[in-house]
């Protein structure tokens, strides 16, 4: 279930499997100019992060078609995980470019089970006059988490990206205090 202390609890072993690795992504960031880590997880504003996740729950879906022009339709394929989900962080692998846009990404999604998915997207953007578009996302699981083996990302890119989620809470600017 999508509650505060769940996802902090889960979000707490998603940086302590890194953490093995890194044991200074626990620990509070002494702001020094040559450090090289900008944020740790003592940083973040659980709460706030907690409720911008709980925001973009959704059920994600093997195969989604979503196009609005005349001919344009809505499809969805299969359930992907059989449990709504929330993506924590993405990262672009491969982009091409030409009259379409296909991107590759890999996912990290957080389940309802509190456990996290690896997954890849293949995403086709077409463009089109006006307002019209066409896009489709294509998903399969990679992995479901069992430890920092499974887990591709940087951490650091996934604290920046949490950070980011608690700067912007419910589309409001949260209240930022710098001491």
């Amino acid at each position: 279930m999508f509650n505060e202390k769940n996802i902090t609890n889960a979000l707490t072993q998603l940086m302590a499997w890194y953490a093995e690795d890194e044991p200074a992504i626990m620990e509070p960031c002494e702001m020094e100019e040559d450090s090289s880590c900008d944020i740790c997880f003592d940083d973040l504003c659980l709460h706030d992060v907690c409720m911008a996740l709980m925001n973009q729950v959704q059920t994600v879906y093997q195969y989604e078609v979503m196009g609005n022009g005349v001919l344009g339709f809505k499809y969805r394929g299969k359930d992907l995980f059989g449990l709504r989900a929330c993506k924590v962080f993405e990262e672009l692998l491969s982009s091409n470019s030409s009259s379409s846009t296909v991107n590759h990404f890999i996912e990290l999604w957080l389940l309802e089970d509190m456990s996290f998915a690896v997954v890849e997207n293949i995403n086709v953007n077409m463009p089109h006059m006006g307002s019209e578009h066409y896009s489709s996302d294509y998903r399969t699981i990679k992995c479901i988490v069992e430890d920092a083996s499974d887990l591709p990302f940087d951490p650091y890119e996934i604290l920046e990206e949490l950070s980011e989620l608690s700067e912007d809470v419910y589309g409001n600017q949260a209240i930022i205090y710098d001491m």
